[in-house]
């Protein structure tokens, strides 16, 4: 599933509900980071 910022909901959030999703950050050069939110 790919998300864009514009998917995101307004609301706030805790972090802790997304224990299990990974996040790939995509910088304009193509260089990608993955984070696992229950590690971060």
């Amino acid at each position: 599933m790919n998300l864009t910022v514009s998917d995101i909901s307004d609301e706030v959030r805790n972090v802790n509900e997304f224990k299990d999703y990974k996040i790939r950050l995509i910088h304009n050069s193509g260089e990608s980071k993955l984070i696992v939110v229950g590690d971060w």
